[in-house]
């Protein structure tokens, strides 16, 4: 099982919700198991972002990868037009759960928050990164402050995999 940077155990690393390298991560960890397990057939089963991310790989990757399928389970597709609609009046609830999701996040890893932004004299306040309401504002209180990008929709758009669905080539069941 992949896990990316941050998600579930503490972070070994100062690279913060970088998602820009992810499809690097996922690359090294599938070479990793291409090396170890080199006559075994690979399937993939992404769910939500992962799913995103997992097509992504299947669609730049796929000179080296020998993944032979995927299911792909609640994918946002186009994770800029999802945040939007998760962060809009109709969907409050859970736009604000997944805010809370991101806060908390943040608050589990602080050490290496507190790390990197040593390192590069970030400066943010938690105060206000834990009032976020939506992806949107917590983007901005935190985000941003660390990656050089200041707009969700070019961000979001590293990680959606709408524009690469029509290059996979090997079969994917979308639920």
């Amino acid at each position: 099982m992949f896990n990316p940077r941050g998600v579930g155990v503490p972070q070994i690393t100062d690279n913060l919700f970088d998602y820009s390298k992810i499809l690097d991560d996922l690359g090294f960890v599938c070479d990793y198991l291409y090396e170890r397990h080199p006559t075994n057939n690979f399937y993939m089963v992404g769910f939500s972002l992962g799913a995103s991310i997992g097509m992504q790989y299947l669609c730049h990757y796929k000179e080296r990868s020998r993944f032979k399928g995927m299911v792909s389970i609640g994918n946002p597709f186009d994770v800029y037009l999802a945040a939007a609609s998760a962060n809009s009046l109709k969907n409050l609830i859970y736009g604000h759960f997944l805010t809370k999701k991101l806060i908390e996040k943040v608050e589990f890893n602080i050490g290496a928050v507190r790390a990197r932004q040593r390192k590069d004299a970030v400066h943010f306040d938690m105060g206000r990164v834990r009032r976020s309401l939506t992806t949107f504002s917590f983007d901005k209180e935190f985000t941003f402050k660390f990656l050089d990008y200041d707009n969700s929709a070019v961000y979001y758009k590293l990680f959606s995999c709408l524009a690469d669905v029509k290059d996979i080539d090997v079969p994917v069941l979308i639920i």
